[in-house]
Order: structure tokens, then C-alpha cells, then sequence
């Protein structure tokens, strides 16, 4: 959707392939889009590559999220 409105999307993952497939699913559909490895941990990384691409970033939606905890 935020492609869709004309925002350029910066996809980021451990697996590169998975962020990727992503990307090149919104390239296809007219967006603009790329995909870089990013380890959560060390954030300065994908900051970097998106500024180096992008110039700026106005909206940054932090979707790093971890596996389903039951309690029993």
C-alpha cells in the first residue's frame, strides 16, 4: 500500500532472498523498492544503505518480531 501511494520501500532481512522476492514484487507492480540484509541488532546498518539510496527516510515501520510464546 505505502508503494502503491509513491513511497519507496526498503525491505530488510538475515535472508536476503526473502526481502528480495518482496522487492521485486513491487518493482513489478511500478514501485520502487530494495532489499538489504539487516541484522536488527546492528539497525546503523540498513539506515546507511537506505540514506545511500534514498537520501532520507519519512516513515520507518519496525516489524522485527519474534516467534509465538505459550505459557502452559
Amino acid at each position: 500500500m505505502l508503494a502503491q501511494s509513491g513511497a519507496s520501500i526498503v525491505l530488510s532481512d538475515l535472508m536476503l532472498n526473502k526481502a528480495q522476492a518482496v522487492a521485486d514484487e513491487i518493482i513489478s507492480n511500478g514501485g520502487k523498492a530494495i532489499a538489504v540484509v539487516c541484522n536488527v541488532l546492528k539497525d546503523e546498518d540498513l539506515v546507511n544503505k537506505t540514506v545511500a539510496k534514498f537520501v532520507t527516510v519519512n516513515i520507518l515501520v519496525n516489524n522485527a518480531g519474534g516467534g509465538i510464546q505459550t505459557l502452559d
